[in-house]
C-alpha cells in the first residue's frame, strides 16, 4: 500500500534477464503464488536511482530501470498499480532463498497472486525484445540496450586513457531518456540522452559546447541516432549536495557569463534549436492582444472598476 502522507510510493519491480534467447523474470512467493518483488521509493525524487540503490543493498544485484507501466487492479481504484521495468546488467548472481528466475514463457496466469502481474510481465516482455526497426518507442527500451551503450562508452574514452571501473549511477530512464553517470579508473563521465519534446536539448547542448566550450564540461563523443553524448564530469561540487553561499554564486556568475558569452550568436543557437525569446518576437504578439482587451474591456457591464480605467491598467 502506498503512504501519500509519508510521501511513498510502491512500484512493483519486473526485474528481466536474458538467458541465451529466453528472457527470465525475478519471482518471490506469496503463499503458493509467485508474485513480484515491491520497494517503496519517496516521491518527487529520481525513480531510477533510488530502485536500483534498493537492488544493490537488498539483492546484491546490478541493475538499469527501463520504463514504466501502469495497471488498474479495479474500476474503483484511483490511482493504478505501478510497474517498473528493469534489466539485470551485471554477474547473473543466482537470487536468494525466497527469489528465483523463472523462464517468462512458462509462466501460468492462476500461478499468480495478483493475476495483473501475469498480464504486465507478458506485456513488459512483449515491449522490451521488440527492435526500434519495428517502431518501437526508443533506443532505451529493448534489453541489451545497456551493454551496447557500455560498450560504445568504452570505446569513446580509450583515446582519453580512460576505462571503465563497472560501476555506474543511473539517474533517469525511460524508453527516449537517459542519464547515466560511470566512474572511471580515472574522472568519471556523464552520458545523457534526450527524446522528445525536449530533442533541441542535443542540438542546442552541442552548440553551446562548440560557442562557449569553458562553460560546458568536455563533451567526448555524441550519438545522433539516440540524440545523446559523452562529456567529462565537471570539476566542483554537485549544487544537490552543498549548501555553501559561494557555490550558488558561482553557479549563478557562470550562468551569467554564458549568456553574456552568447550575445551576436543567435542565429547560431536559433539554428541549433533554441527557442525564439527575442524582444523583437515576444513583442510581436503584445499589440494583438491589447487590441482585444481594448475591445473585451468595451462590453463590459460592470461599473467597478471603469472599463477606461481598466483597461489603462
Amino acid at each position: 500500500m502506498d503512504s501519500p502522507s509519508e510521501g511513498l510510493q510502491t512500484r512493483r519491480i519486473i526485474l528481466l534477464r536474458l538467458q541465451g534467447a529466453t528472457p527470465e523474470v525475478l519471482l518471490g512467493l506469496e503463499g503458493a503464488l509467485q508474485t513480484l518483488p515491491r520497494f517503496q521509493i519517496a516521491r518527487g525524487k529520481r525513480v531510477a536511482e533510488q530502485l536500483t540503490a534498493a537492488f544493490r543493498e537488498t539483492f546484491a544485484m546490478h541493475v538499469i530501470s527501463v520504463s514504466s507501466l501502469e495497471a488498474r487492479a479495479a474500476e474503483s481504484d484511483s490511482e493504478g498499480i505501478v510497474y517498473e521495468i528493469m534489466e539485470s546488467c551485471g554477474p547473473h548472481i543466482e537470487a536468494r532463498d525466497e527469489m528465483k528466475w523463472v523462464a517468462v514463457d512458462s509462466l501460468i496466469e492462476r500461478d499468480f497472486h495478483d493475476r495483473n502481474d501475469f498480464r504486465t510481465v507478458r506485456q513488459a516482455v512483449e515491449q522490451s525484445i521488440a527492435s526500434v526497426e519495428n517502431g518501437h518507442s526508443g533506443p532505451f527500451a529493448t534489453l541489451g540496450w545497456f551493454h551496447e551503450l557500455g560498450r560504445w562508452v568504452q570505446d569513446e574514452i580509450s583515446s582519453q586513457g580512460l576505462r571503465l571501473s563497472g560501476r555506474f549511477r543511473q539517474l533517469n530512464a525511460s524508453p527516449t531518456f537517459s542519464l547515466i553517470r560511470f566512474e572511471t579508473d580515472g574522472p568519471a563521465v556523464w552520458f545523457k540522452a534526450v527524446g522528445a519534446p525536449n530533442q533541441r536539448e542535443y542540438t542546442v547542448t552541442l552548440a553551446l559546447a562548440r560557442l562557449s566550450s569553458c562553460f560546458l564540461p568536455k563533451i567526448i563523443a555524441t550519438r545522433a541516432e539516440w540524440d545523446g553524448w559523452l562529456s567529462r564530469e565537471a570539476e566542483g561540487h554537485l549544487l544537490n549536495e552543498c549548501s555553501a553561499h559561494e557555490d550558488w554564486e558561482t553557479a549563478a556568475r557562470d550562468l551569467a557569463l554564458l549568456q553574456i558569452n552568447s550575445f551576436g550568436r543567435s542565429v547560431d543557437l536559433l539554428e541549433a534549436g533554441a527557442r525564439d525569446l527575442r524582444t523583437s518576437k515576444l513583442g510581436a504578439p503584445a499589440e494583438p492582444f491589447f487590441q482585444t482587451m481594448v475591445e473585451v474591456m468595451e462590453h463590459q457591464t460592470k461599473v467597478p472598476p471603469p472599463a477606461a480605467l481598466a483597461c489603462a491598467a
